[in-house]
C-alpha cells in the first residue's frame, strides 16, 4: 500500500475530508457533484475527479 496523505475538496474547493491514504474511500455521506482527491506521498502528489451519482 502506498503511504501518505489525501485531501478531498468540494467543487469550490472547501475541503471536506483529509487522513491517510486508504485502499478505497466512502463517500456515501456526501451530496452527488464533482470532487476533487489529492494524494499526497514523498515522491509526488497527485489530483482525481471523483463524480459522485
Amino acid at each position: 500500500m502506498i503511504e501518505g496523505s489525501f485531501k478531498l475538496f468540494n467543487e469550490i474547493g472547501r475541503l471536506i475530508d483529509q487522513g491517510k491514504i486508504e485502499p478505497s474511500y466512502d463517500l456515501s455521506s456526501l451530496e452527488n457533484g464533482m470532487y476533487m482527491l489529492l494524494l499526497q506521498t514523498e515522491n509526488e502528489s497527485k489530483y482525481f475527479k471523483v463524480i459522485k451519482q
